[in-house]
């Protein structure tokens, strides 16, 4: 009997979740904005997470994660950066650190070249909570205003939480 209460309850239509998992450790809590009728792309341990004109990416993975390799956030950012921009033409528009309810962040947003392609504005961020760090980017297009990025950027990273254990 237990077997088949449990197989029509995962039947029925669930009710969705005020929080969302972006990667194993941090979660987009985006109910009551406009990133909670977003669309998105689950990749690895990441997500990809589409709203008109932005696309915002996290991840946990990546190389230089380790603290070892990088004791602060900054040192990641730092890390990061000398490793991704490797071939292409950037411009540093403002490089900060800030603080939200739930994370320390370090962020620099830049215009990007990527060869053949149209410029594009990006906020990388290295964000901590909970004992993990988690890499963020907000993208968009090159003609975007380096403060409305700036903004954007912060307004959504104030969306995220360190999650109470693994997200799936």
């Amino acid at each position: 009997m237990r077997g088949f209460l449990a197989a029509l309850a995962a039947l029925l239509p669930m009710q969705a979740s005020a929080c969302e998992g972006v990667t194993r450790h941090f979660m987009l809590c985006a109910d009551g904005s406009a990133w909670a009728a977003a669309e998105w792309d689950q990749f690895g341990d990441g997500v990809t997470v589409h709203l008109a004109p932005y696309a915002f990416d996290s991840v946990e993975d990546w190389a230089g994660r380790h603290t070892g390799e990088a004791p602060t956030t900054a040192a990641a950012l730092d890390l990061l950066i000398a490793d991704r921009m490797k071939g292409q033409v950037d411009v540093d528009h403002l490089r900060d650190a800030f603080a939200t309810p739930h994370l320390t962040v370090e962020r620099v947003v830049q215009t990007i070249t990527f060869e053949g392609d149209p410029p594009i504005r990006r906020a990388s961020m290295m964000a901590e909570g909970g004992g993990h760090r988690v890499l963020l980017m907000l993208t968009a297009p090159g003609d975007t205003p380096p403060e409305v990025l700036a903004q954007a950027s912060r307004d959504l990273v104030n969306l995220l939480r360190p999650s109470a254990g693994d997200q799936p």
